[in-house]
Order: C-alpha cells, then structure tokens, then sequence
C-alpha cells in the first residue's frame, strides 16, 4: 500500500469517538488580526485571512505550513472552481447523486455514533469509589501559572519579562501580584486563577517534580513562557466539580472503543470474495458477493465497491491492496450494523441525533463546493500531470549530475519518487497557468 493511501485511510472517520484529552495548561496564542482582511482576489472570488485559519484549523498537516503555502493552495482551489464552473460540473446530475450518497453515508455514521454513545450512557453516573480509584491511577495537582505569549519578533522582550517575574518572586513577592503585573489581561481571570492538571501532564512541562508551595523557572513552550507554582493538592470535590465532565466523557468514550474493538473481533472476512473484487471491480457482477458479515448484516461487494470509488478515487482497487482494503471493509461492517441497531433501537427520532444531524449535515451540505473541486483535482488534474516512468528515466538520464554524491551516481530506485514528485508540481503548476490563461482568470495578491 502506498503511503498516499495510508494517509487516506487515516482520514476515514467510520464511528465518531470523540476524544477528549484533559489538558489544562492550554493557551491560545490569539494574535488581534483583522478576520475579514482580504490576502488575495481570484477572479470575482476573494480570499480573507479568516479562509487562511479556518483551512489550518480543519487540516492539522497545514498547520507546519507557512500562511504564503497555505494561501498558494486556496488561490489553486479557486482557480479549479472556476474551471469546474466554465465546464458546467455543478449542474451534473451524475455529482448531485454522488453527492447525495455521500451525505446518506455521514447519516449512517452520525447514527451509529449516536448509538454507541446511548449504550455508553447506560453504564451509569460515576460514583465516588470511581472517582477515588480514577484519582489513584491519575493523580492531579493544583497550580497556578504566570504566562506570556510571544511572537517571532519579540520573543527576546518576553523571556527577559518573565526572568524579572522570576526575580521578583525569588525575592519574595506574592505570586498572585506578579501574575497580575506580567500577565496579559486577556490571558488574566482572576476568577479562575487555579487550575487543576494531571500530575503526567505537569511533569511532560517541567524538568523535576515541585513541591507544594515551590514554584519554577521559566518554561519555554510553543504557546509562550510559563511560570508554574504549584498548591497543595485539590480534594475529591474540587476535581469532581472542575473535571467532572471530562472524566466521564473519557470514561464513556473508552467504553465506545472497547465495545467498537469487540464487535471488530466478531467480523468474519470472506478473503476469496474479497480477492474476486480485487480482481475485477465492475461490481455489477459482484453484487452477491459476500464481502464481511457481523451478526444478521452482510457487506456485499457491490456496495464495498461503490464506496472506495467514491470516497477514495485514486485508490487502486486491485488485489496489492488486500490488507488495506480488509481494514477499510471491517470499518464499513462495523459502522453498517451499529446503524442497522440504532434504526432498531429508534435513534432517528432521538432529540439527541436530531439536534447533531440538523447541526452537522448543514455543515455537510456546505461541503457541495469542495466535493466539486475535488472533481476536478481527481478526475482532471491528476490524470493530466501524470508522470509516465519513461518521464522519470529520461529526467534521471539528463540530470545525473542532481543524483551524484562523492563522485558516485545514486541508483534509480533510491531517487525514483523525488523525481516523480519534483515533474509532477512542474506539470501541475503548469496546468493552474494554463488555466489562467484560457480562462483570463487575473490574481492579484494584496
């Protein structure tokens, strides 16, 4: 399997479990920046910097990106928008329906989560001996910090600042008036100046264990400087009261993984039918194929079929790919027969599945825009930037100057996909101005 598809499936979101990790030392480093401030006009489309946030924001992998990469790809996916527009691929009944599929197939998912989530529900509320024996193995402290943020430009300023804090309290000043004097009164609420934070937690940010009372040097992270004072011990009750909600929602959510991972280990494969599949996808004579079964639900291969086609577009389906598809149709299996119970059990008409659908199939719907250009990255430009292996030869032949080290030429295999990838951003660059220009589509960065 290729480690483009192991990225996909990595994507696949079959059962929303939703975790929740309890991290309390958690600042956002806000920078006051103009949300509806233009970066860059497409054509008639512009392009703001809230677009910039919210694109890292929903891909973690942007995040490493700077904001010029981040913005280089948003004016790529305008440019493919209009193209799809000039070729009339919103209005094609054939995407509508796709679309439509897609948005029955979030249904089934919503559901099942749904469902897992009643089922967790029905352990019970959590008692006092859970909490005391969930204290014993997760042990917390109570703290106070004195934080400041920083940027690139003054990182120097900052750290000079909270070395004074330090100072001041190394010469006895109370810990409170120093938060109050360095901190940032956006990051400063003196209604909850104490935190609670797992004792792990603590000891992943700070060098040695403190004692009660002691406080630390300055501490260098990505979201600012620290000073950490830690204060005797918080009781059952104020835990309960501060993190309540947040070990239960764990406890519930370990319940789902266990209950999900032990319907897995019920799913029986049927690797020939599976291999028949493999082997010759046109699934219509595949429809009565037994792919994958757990309990009265059987996974034809018709509908396996169906779903990597439209979900995953460039995934080969053929019989090197068995592992990777057995993982994709166990997903499948499972989320099928938790949405056949959920129907069963009459979660559609639950006012708590009802709230989540009217909330996150709206959110699916706004999807209709990039579920189109995604069209046009699949079936346009990925076939015409593709890179043929007597390209990759060619390049290596008239470029092994590139590929040689302390006299020796690198062999072929060892710089075979740096190659591919390097003609293939060529070709597609040259796609996007190609476009432009047969388009006269004008961008203009501000």
């Amino acid at each position: 399997m290729t480690e483009k598809n192991k990225k996909k499936y990595n994507r696949i979101i079959v059962i929303v479990l939703i975790l929740v990790a309890v991290f309390f030392i958690y600042w956002n480093n806000f920078r006051q920046v103009d949300e509806n401030k233009v970066l860059a006009v497409v054509g008639n489309e512009k392009i703001l910097y809230s677009d910039v946030s919210e694109a890292i924001g929903q891909n973690q992998q942007l995040s490493t990106w700077s904001q010029d990469q981040v913005l280089d790809q948003l004016i790529n996916m305008k440019i493919a928008k209009i193209y799809a527009d000039s070729n009339k691929y919103f209005a094609k009944q054939e995407y509508k329906e796709e679309f439509e599929w897609q948005k029955e197939e979030a249904k089934k998912g919503l559901m099942a989560s749904v469902y897992l989530e009643q089922k967790a529900g029905e352990k019970g509320e959590l008692d006092d001996e859970f909490y005391k024996s969930h204290i014993k193995e997760n042990p917390y402290y109570k703290i106070m910090t004195i934080f400041k943020s920083f940027s690139e430009d003054d990182s120097a300023k900052v750290e000079k600042q909270m070395d004074q804090a330090y100072e001041k309290l190394l010469e006895g000043e109370d810990f409170k008036e120093v938060r109050t004097d360095y901190m940032e009164d956006k990051y400063l609420d003196p209604n909850n100046a104490e935190e609670i934070i797992e004792v792990n937690v603590l000891k992943s940010l700070l060098p040695r264990k403190l004692d009660v009372g002691e406080f630390s040097q300055p501490v260098y992270t990505e979201n600012g400087y620290y000073i950490i004072k830690r204060l005797p011990d918080p009781s059952l009750t104020e835990i309960k009261e501060k993190l309540g909600n947040d070990i239960k929602t764990g406890k519930k959510n370990e319940y789902m993984r266990n209950y999900a991972d032990s319907l897995k280990s019920q799913i029986t494969m049927y690797e020939a039918n599976l291999r028949k599949v493999l082997n010759n996808p046109e699934y219509t004579a595949n429809e009565d194929l037994t792919i994958s079964a757990l309990g009265d639900y059987k996974m034809r291969g018709a509908y396996l079929t169906k779903f990597i086609q439209n979900s995953f577009p460039q995934t080969d389906i053929e019989d090197e790919n068995l592992n990777y598809i057995k993982n994709i149709a166990r997903e499948l299996t499972l989320q099928n027969y938790l949405y056949n119970k959920a129907k069963e059990a009459g979660i559609e008409n639950t006012p708590e599945y009802k709230n989540k659908a009217e909330a996150e199939l709206a959110m699916f719907e706004q999807g209709w825009e990039n579920f189109i250009i995604s069209k046009v990255y699949n079936k346009i430009i990925s076939e015409e930037t593709n890179v043929t292996e007597n390209e990759i030869v060619n390049y290596y032949n008239t470029h092994q100057e590139d590929f040689t080290s302390s006299g020796e030429v690198q062999p072929l295999e060892s710089v075979r996909y740096k190659i591919k990838y390097k003609l293939q951003d060529k070709k597609i660059n040259n796609w996007f101005e190609n476009v432009k220009n047969d388009l006269n589509i004008k961008v203009e960065r501000k």
